[in-house]
């Protein structure tokens, strides 16, 4: 059997959108949420500078390497196509 985890390291990709920032809200709310990171194409200053527990990294999707993933015990992928403006 598994122990459980004791906080959440979460990992989330698309974490800028409509769905994800509300996911970002929710994990943040959770008393045991330990650091949130947003795996992003782009700087996103407004989002990342709202808690010391949420951080932006910046990667190209399509060459995202397996250490990305590394020290996070939860992961959500949110990615869309974008709505043009």
């Amino acid at each position: 059997m598994f122990a459980k985890e004791k906080s959440i390291r979460a990992l989330v990709m698309g974490g800028s959108g409509q769905v994800g920032s509300r996911l970002i809200e929710s994990l943040l709310k959770a008393s045991d949420c330990e650091k949130v990171t947003i795996l992003s194409r782009r700087p996103l200053p407004d989002i990342e500078n709202r808690d010391s527990r949420l951080s932006v990294r910046i990667v190209e999707l399509d060459s995202i390497e397996r250490e990305h993933f590394d020290g996070y015990n939860v992961g959500f992928m949110l990615l869309g196509i974008g709505k043009a403006s």
